[in-house]
């Protein structure tokens, strides 16, 4: 089949929310509550998730220099086979292959949790086992498959895939801003951060982790690298996108963050 009509399919905007939607998943609901909020606070927080967002853009401008030297589908495999010879470039093909893989089984388990907080116990039938003390179902386990199923089917689709990205991306970013708007017109979210840091932990030691973390919580934004070849823009521009796609990502986080603080400050007083 003659793909040569079909190749360059991917704008500026679909290349956004490819890089944006793949640095936002299951993690970025969560772990602002469970995990960044306990360790840092809500400053500690953002200076940490600032100061990972920086270090995101020194790798950004690395990619810039190797997608307009490399214009190639194959990104990072692509980048190591080229510079180091094809022994290195197998070996990072399957380290990135075992993440990917990763990422995708983790948000197709998180599925399942968002059903049982939206439809309770809709998918919750036929228990075939116990592990670690969770219930595994085969209604949850058809949910994840059949999501999968379409995810795969819609990218063999490119154009329709590209703008299914910019459909998803969009309405993710807009619904958590209409509700963090919702929330602090409601008097829910003050905008207040105290305590400032974690009372019961270091203020630098608690910045320090979530800079750590903060490669996890922006990956992904490199996607666009795999797509280089199909770009109908020039690549030359490749640095801004994947900047923008880290400024909201990062703000993204940090809206999720102070909801979820807001949110849990007013169970306590409750």
């Amino acid at each position: 089949m003659d793909r040569s009509d079909n190749k360059k399919y991917l704008g500026i905007l679909g290349a956004w929310a490819l890089s944006f939607g793949c640095s936002v998943g299951w993690g970025s609901f969560v772990m602002p509550g469970t995990t960044f909020l306990p360790i840092a606070g809500p400053v500690g927080t953002a200076i940490g998730l600032s100061l990972g967002g920086l270090v995101m853009l020194v790798l950004a401008v690395v990619f810039h220099y190797l997608m307009n030297r490399y214009p190639d589908r194959g990104g990072i495999y692509t980048y190591t086979k080229k510079a180091f010879g094809y022994d290195q470039g197998f070996l990072s093909a399957w380290f990135l292959t075992l993440t990917y893989i990763a990422i995708i089984w983790a948000n197709a388990t998180a599925l399942p949790l968002i059903a049982r907080t939206v439809l309770g116990d809709t998918f919750r039938f036929g228990h075939l086992y116990q592990i670690a003390g969770y219930d595994i179902y085969a209604g949850e386990i058809v949910l994840s498959s059949v999501a999968l199923i379409i995810a795969t089917a819609v990218c063999f689709f490119r154009r329709f895939s590209a703008c299914t990205q910019v459909l998803l991306t969009g309405i993710l970013f807009i619904g958590v801003v209409i509700c963090f708007v919702a929330a602090s017109s409601s008097g829910r979210c003050t905008g207040e951060a105290s305590p400032a840091f974690a009372p019961d932990k270091s203020s630098s030691s608690g910045v320090f982790t979530i800079f750590a973390l903060a490669p996890w919580a922006f990956v992904g934004y490199e996607s666009i690298t795999h797509s280089a070849e199909e770009a109908r823009f020039p690549l030359k521009k490749s640095f801004r996108i994947m900047l923008v796609a880290v400024i909201t990502a990062d703000h993204l986080i940090r809206i999720l963050g102070e909801l979820i603080y807001e949110a849990e400050e007013s169970l306590i007083v409750r």
